[in-house]
């Protein structure tokens, strides 16, 4: 007799790639269906419910590819790849690369977009109450917490996301070339947010996730990355307001 774990894995295995085996002789059939066609039967509904997972998470993907070739490069993901979490909404990790592999950068930066993006969706969100009467000081460190995302990509991905919906938007309509440096944060009520940041407010929000005092992170970004002080307001602002600073110390 096969150990669990081991006819767990051949289980996965055979769903993934239609290798029946000698799984057979673990099924017990119900009704009129023998045990190759109870598995047919189970294995078609494992498929689809990983290819509209796929769909779910990487629908900015999906509009670009249409449908056809989005649904042919989800069957040999699926193919390729396992299923290890309980969630089945978690499924894909490995799909960005995956698709960059076929068709290049452009999809690839846009699936790691929307695989953060579904990544914080599902995450629970934290909720601090830190001490902002000293975030003036430059000696400070403020450290954020799991709400937060910072993400630059080399192409306008935010704007493509925006319009994955928008059946009169066309890649005609932006520049491929525009670098994009993005915030992405949830509130303590789960309301998600999305913001563009200049290269320079960017990278002092990147200084500040690494552990540089603010004094130390506002002049580096000011002296390399051209960061100006309406920039480093608004985003002492947004860090007020936004819920994902977990200590300041």
């Amino acid at each position: 007799m096969k150990k669990p774990e081991e006819i767990q894995a051949a289980f996965a295995d055979m769903m993934r790639r239609d290798l029946f085996g000698e799984i057979m002789e673990e099924i017990i059939p119900s009704g009129k269906l023998n045990s190759e066609q109870a598995l047919r039967v189970y294995q078609s509904g494992y498929n689809a419910r990983l290819t509209e997972a796929l769909g779910e998470t990487y629908e900015a993907v999906w509009r670009m590819l249409g449908d056809d070739e989005f649904f042919r490069v989800c069957a040999e993901y699926i193919t390729a790849n396992d299923s290890y979490n309980w969630n089945i909404s978690a499924y894909g990790d490995g799909f960005p690369d995956f698709v960059g592999e076929q068709h290049g950068d452009l999809l690839m930066h846009i699936a790691r977009f929307e695989t953060v993006f579904r990544d914080l969706f599902h995450r629970e969100a934290e909720i601090h109450n830190p001490d902002y009467s000293i975030i003036s000081s430059p000696d400070i460190m403020i450290k954020f917490n799991s709400n937060m995302e910072l993400l630059s990509f080399p192409a306008p991905v935010l704007t493509l996301w925006e319009n994955r919906d928008n059946e009169e938007f066309t890649l005609d309509a932006v520049s491929l070339d525009n670098e994009e440096n993005l915030i992405l944060y949830k509130t303590a009520d789960n309301r998600f947010f999305t913001k563009r940041l200049s290269s320079g407010a960017y990278h002092l929000m990147m200084l500040v996730d690494e552990g540089k005092p603010l004094g130390e992170a506002v002049t580096s970004a000011a002296e390399n990355f051209g960061v100006n002080q309406e920039e480093i307001t608004g985003l002492f602002e947004l860090i007020r307001n936004s819920g994902f600073v977990r200590e300041i110390a």
